[in-house]
């Protein structure tokens, strides 16, 4: 499955869910476009998905699996709240931060793909993490962080002279 495939189908799964919870799916391209996102929302819940990349796992770069890095960027703006430190675990209306990060976290982590032998059938979990601005500013948002192997086509290869 390539890395296109992969990305249309978590994209279609996850808008599902964020819909539902009255929240914007957007995709970013770049990281500097991902906190331009997040610092445009004003409030509400916004989750941004970043495809970060792929890297061969063969340090001679023979084997053609990939392993596919995909961003999923969380965050709830709920406005000013009374006591701040709360608004990660408390809301007065609709789901916390946490929760957010949690339901996305397990939903990811539950989609099978269709059974393929050159590509994961679900995404592995890495990490969680604060995005920080390049400055060091820590924004409310979260990044999680989802690996999956993936073959690529073998090349055709062509002769050429020099």
């Amino acid at each position: 499955m390539e890395n296109i495939a992969i990305l249309q189908t978590l994209h279609a799964d996850l808008d599902s869910y964020v819909s539902a919870e009255h929240g914007q799916l957007t995709i970013s391209g770049t990281y500097v476009e991902t906190l331009d996102l997040l610092s445009a929302n004003p409030s509400g819940f916004l989750c941004i998905m970043e495809w970060l990349g792929e890297e061969n796992p063969d340090e001679r770069g023979f084997i053609g699996v990939m392993s596919q890095e995909i961003g999923i960027y969380v965050s709830i703006n709920p406005g000013l709240p009374a006591h701040r430190g709360k608004a990660l675990w408390a809301s007065p209306g609709g789901r916390t931060l946490l929760e957010h990060i949690n339901r996305i976290r397990d939903r990811v982590r539950e989609i099978r793909l269709p059974d393929n032998e050159d590509t994961d059938r679900e995404f592995n979990y890495r990490e969680c993490r604060q995005v920080v601005t390049p400055d060091g500013i820590p924004l409310r948002a979260y990044r999680l962080l989802f690996r999956m192997h993936n073959a690529i086509q073998d090349p055709d290869y062509r002769n050429v002279s020099p």
